[in-house]
């Protein structure tokens, strides 16, 4: 019934042309692609390529001759150059260049903090500590517009973008902290000064790139009432957006079958969003893994269960035509002869010890 329904309220705002969020169909083509944002740093410090037989390739032309369309960049605003979150507008050009012309098209991952923001933090850049509500709505239009004008004037025109990096929280803490179970954060005042910023962010992406798609992009993939609640307060604060945006790490977020009941709940309750997973990954060994906050993960940490674990979500969001898009995130790292400011994390789909392509690398194409 709650299907028939939504299925009748999409007619409805299609014939009534309220909607201005296109319809799912334009997302017929399929999105492949993978989060390399740390590309340069690794072939700075000697980062090595091969494909299954040993061979060596250059990584970009190799990504694209396997399937993958599109390639992410994360965006930090001003970073330690000599950490991994460091991604400046400098380093993004360049990097974006090299993207663009090797066929891809791109999803700029906007942070709008100096380090990772995340669940667990949302700081803001250091340089915008002191500004009241006011100046920092303003101070997020001005620093997205001048970013993408400065990305279209070296010919960069992102395809995708994201407005905030899993932002279930909410971003720019304190001004713009929410939450979905703390009754202090999750207030009408909280949300109106959340949404208000993201609102302004948004529009200025409008305005500089009005054919890319707004990407809302949250981490709660395998809790489907949260990701339900958190997109409902979009809809109810009319942030303007065209695609939902998930994490899914199934060490973090859950088994498979929870990740599904998401997929499920979209396409009933936000039938006019298509759902991209733009952040997943699975560890190849346990070498050096972070054993805090990390759930027992459902399958072995080796290539071959991270090639089982792939294969059985790609065939899970097969079946679900409101899924349009699969990045992979890191899977970049790879054998690198120098020590360098790197994440160690073994989820990528390189081995670190001879640098050759996983079995999980050529698995990804299958999603179509």
């Amino acid at each position: 019934m709650r299907l028939l329904l939504a299925l009748v309220l999409l007619l409805l705002l299609s014939a009534c042309g309220k909607s201005s969020t296109p319809d799912p169909k334009t997302f017929q083509q399929k999105i492949l692609g993978a989060d390399l944002s740390l590309l340069p740093t690794l072939e700075t410090n000697g980062a090595i390529y091969k494909d299954r037989d040993g061979k060596l390739v250059s990584l970009l032309p190799f990504f694209h001759e396997n399937g993958f369309n599109f390639v992410r960049i994360r965006l930090f605003v001003n970073p330690d150059q000599n950490s991994a979150a460091c991604q400046d507008l400098n380093y993004v050009n360049g990097l974006a260049k090299r993207v663009k012309a090797q066929g891809f098209k791109i999803l700029l991952d906007f942070h709008y903090s100096d380090t990772w923001a995340d669940p667990g933090k949302q700081s803001k850049p250091s340089d915008w500590f002191n500004l009241s509500q006011a100046e920092l709505v303003q101070k997020l239009y001005d620093y997205t517009k001048t970013t993408l004008e400065s990305l279209k004037s070296n010919g960069i025109t992102p395809d995708l973008i994201q407005t905030g990096n899993e932002i279930t929280p909410g971003m720019l803490w304190d001004n713009g902290k929410v939450s979905l179970w703390t009754d202090s954060w999750n207030t009408a005042e909280h949300w109106k000064s959340f949404t208000e910023l993201l609102k302004k962010a948004v529009t200025a992406c409008r305005e500089v790139c009005p054919n890319a798609k707004i990407v809302i992009h949250t981490e709660r993939s395998g809790d489907a009432q949260a990701t339900r609640n958190f997109y409902q307060k979009m809809s109810d604060y009319n942030v303007d957006y065209d695609i939902i945006g998930l994490s899914y790490y199934p060490f973090w977020h859950g088994l498979l079958s929870e990740a599904e009941k998401t997929i499920e709940m979209a396409a009933i309750d936000f039938p006019l969003k298509p759902v991209m997973f733009v952040e997943i990954a699975y560890p190849f060994n346990d070498w050096g893994y972070p054993a805090d906050g990390i759930a027992p993960k459902p399958y072995p940490s080796t290539p071959a269960g991270q090639v089982t674990f792939l294969a059985d979500f790609i065939t899970l969001i097969n079946k679900h035509s409101n899924v349009t898009g699969l990045f992979y995130w890191y899977p970049e790292e790879t054998l690198v002869p120098s020590s360098g400011s790197y994440p160690k994390l073994n989820r990528g789909l390189f081995d670190i010890v001879t640098g050759n392509a996983l079995p999980g690398f050529y698995i990804l194409k299958q999603f179509q």
